[in-house]
């Protein structure tokens, strides 16, 4: 069974998401191999899988919608 790890990265010191560039960052792994990250600010959520450059985002909105629908 694959070994998962999460860990989390306050940039800039910061957990008021409401200043401009403010965000969180998951980063996430199995194994030791990097799956992907997810980056939370106040009006965006974004996932970067693995190997790719190109980040998918969706407003908090979008988000919430998205994750109802899975339910």
């Amino acid at each position: 069974m694959a070994q998962h790890k999460t860990s989390m990265k306050i940039e800039r010191g910061s957990v008021d998401l409401q200043s401009k560039g403010e965000r969180i960052k998951f980063v996430f792994s199995a194994d030791d191999e990097k799956l992907g990250e997810l980056h939370v600010s106040a009006a965006t959520v974004a996932f970067k899988p693995r190997g790719k450059h190109k980040m998918k985002k969706w407003s908090i909105t979008q988000f919430v919608k998205l994750l109802e629908d899975l339910s």
